[in-house]
């Protein structure tokens, strides 16, 4: 963890820094308030820890400069006994946590924990987020997909059925005239076989007339020899 130490006094730099440093932290110091702002500016630091009573800038002041610059950033302030009231009233203001001086190391290790604890929930909240957030916008990308190619499919479909009315259009008369004319072959073939019929029997009185001619001629002439 970078953490930026801010205090006017060079044993709380000794003491604090050097059992940070061997607890695997990265440590920046800063002597004062202007100090401490800039380089808190400058690194980003995960934690800062900060004095109240300091030349300059207090750390009341630095605290409200710290959330308009680092707001995220946690801010542990190192009080002395007069400081408790101001500290608490410090809290209110966004301060984390607050350390009575001379600092006890174990409630330093427990604030340090409580803000990895932090820091690694909110890590893991703004992952899943992402992870949500990743998925929502594969889950659009399918819906508007989706959506796309539903408009094409019924783009395609609408043209389809514009063309088969057309088709339409100009198939109908065509049928129609081959139903009528397969009405009137229908007919033909009902009556064909009346009209076979009819000319048989017309054929047959013909036959009859054309023999019952040269007869009737015969009967009503003298034969040569009565002549």
């Amino acid at each position: 963890m970078d953490i930026v130490l801010i205090d006017d006094e060079p044993i709380i730099h000794q003491a604090l820094g050097s059992f940070l440093c061997r607890s695997g932290h990265q440590v920046h110091s800063a002597a004062d308030g202007s100090e401490g702002l800039a380089l808190a500016s400058e690194c980003k630091p995960d934690l800062i820890i900060s004095d109240i009573r300091m030349p300059g800038i207090d750390g009341l002041e630095l605290l409200e400069k710290l959330k308009m610059r680092t707001p995220t950033t946690p801010v542990v302030l190192i009080t002395g006994h007069g400081d408790v009231t101001t500290a608490i009233s410090a809290l209110d203001k966004g301060a984390f946590a607050y350390l009575r001086k001379p600092v006890k190391l174990e409630e330093l290790v427990a604030v340090i924990e409580r803000i990895e604890e932090r820091q690694q929930l909110e890590k893991n909240f703004l992952y899943q987020n992402d992870r949500i957030g990743q998925n929502t916008d594969h889950i659009l990308v399918e819906k508007a997909t989706m959506a796309r190619d539903i408009d094409h499919a019924n783009t395609a479909l609408r043209n389809d059925l514009q063309r088969l009315a057309h088709l339409w259009q100009q198939t109908e008369p065509a049928l129609r005239r081959h139903l009528e004319q397969e009405d009137a072959i229908a007919i033909l073939l009902e009556n064909i076989p009346a009209i076979v019929e009819s000319l048989q029997r017309d054929s047959e009185c013909i036959h009859k007339a054309v023999h019952y001619t040269p007869t009737t001629r015969q009967d009503s002439d003298p034969s040569p020899t009565e002549a």
